[in-house]
């Protein structure tokens, strides 16, 4: 509980302020859309090159040590927002945060998976997933809120808030000291499976597209709503963090009772249904119904997936095993967010919605033809 709570607060630190920067770097530095998500997404590269390295940290050092530290260092960040009067400071701020963010999320994932019994894994790590996904949506409705009333301060004010709140759950949450056992680890050459799953890549390649989609849809879903007049379109994130909640209620369950193949094909279908009404929102509550239906996927798919990474490995390798998820995720959003700053330009909001529909079915098939085989064929559990 200690663990999920503290997740949640991080994320929806973070992700109040990932979904109101570009509002905040338009406005303030007055650049396009297209330079406006190179520095937005710059988080992410930074998060990319760090999650190589602290799988490894977190699957050799005290994990909870890490976390706390990389928690810590990530939530005074949040005060460079305040100070930012460059584009380069800005930029810099940013890698700095996506260093944090890399450690923060392998380190704090493995931990919780650690405390979990494995009979429980799916279900438990459908519901640590759940804070994730929830802070993806209830941190963006406060962010814009606050967007809306107050100044931009406030919302750096209010993520500093969350993240200290976050950190005094963290402290409390149970080291289990699962270490490896170092003799084995030195005697072992250094190859690349130190440091990812490598046999996990093509589950990993599904996950980047569907974050693909979703990097997109993050970044330009409510501008989207605002163009075509949607009343409260910035309530998009809150039938996500729905759709993501009702996910709860049955995929867990169904992936400890072995259906995670069939789990995680019925998500990939609901995302696609998601975005194709998102794209052509006939009426209003098409685009909110649209929303809801990509939550349910994301929320039934993403613990899926990470469920059947745990399922590839032993317990001494999970760090790096979700170093390779999160990998996947951040790669997918950072694609996803300039790819779709550039897109946006030359097709317009709808096709660029349209595209990700069809990326979704390019993603389905791709699972049942390739990654499906793969894990079948690896899985130790």
């Amino acid at each position: 509980m200690f663990a999920c709570i503290a997740n949640l607060l991080t994320g929806i630190a973070f992700y109040q302020i990932s979904v109101t920067l570009p509002f905040f770097i338009i406005e303030k530095f007055d650049v396009d859309v297209s330079k406006m998500t190179i520095i937005h997404s710059t988080y992410v590269l930074s998060a990319l090159c760090i999650r190589f390295y602290s799988g490894y940290l977190v699957d050799n050092f005290s994990r909870k040590k890490i976390y706390i530290l990389s928690f810590i260092s990530f939530v005074l960040l949040f005060l460079g927002y305040t100070i930012a009067s460059t584009i380069f400071f800005l930029f810099l701020l940013r890698i700095f945060h996506g260093i944090t963010w890399g450690i923060i999320t392998t380190s704090s994932n493995t931990l919780a998976i650690d405390l979990l019994p494995s009979k429980r894994r799916g279900e438990g790590i459908g519901f640590y997933g759940l804070m994730s996904t929830l802070a993806m949506s209830i941190g963006p409705i406060i962010g814009m809120y606050i967007y809306d009333h107050y100044q931009f301060d406030y919302i750096f004010y209010s993520a500093l808030a969350f993240g200290i709140i976050g950190i005094l759950f963290a402290l409390f949450i149970k080291d289990p000291n699962k270490k490896p056992v170092k003799e084995k680890r030195i005697k072992s050459p250094i190859t690349l499976d130190r440091f990812l799953l490598v046999k996990a890549i093509p589950l990993a390649i599904n996950i980047l597209f569907l974050e693909i989609t979703y990097g997109a849809l993050y970044t330009f879903g409510v501008m989207y709503g605002k163009e075509l007049k949607i009343e409260g379109a910035s309530y998009m994130f809150l039938s996500i963090a729905i759709g993501i909640a009702s996910s709860r209620i049955f995929s867990g369950k169904l992936i400890d009772r072995g259906w995670v193949n069939q789990i995680n094909m019925a998500g990939i279908f609901s995302m696609m249904i998601g975005y194709f009404l998102i794209a052509y929102p006939h009426w209003d509550w098409f685009y909110f119904l649209g929303a809801y239906l990509i939550g349910l996927g994301f929320g039934i798919s993403i613990p899926a997936f990470q469920s059947q990474f745990m399922n590839m490995t032993v317990p001494e390798k999970r760090g790096s095993v979700n170093s390779t998820f999160f990998i996947a995720i951040d790669l997918g959003l950072g694609i996803g967010m300039v790819a779709a700053g550039q897109l946006v330009l030359q097709m317009g909001f709808q096709n660029l919605f349209m595209l990700s529909g069809i990326l979704s079915i390019v993603t389905l098939f791709y699972y049942y033809a390739i990654s499906l085989p793969t894990y079948n064929r690896h899985k130790i559990i």
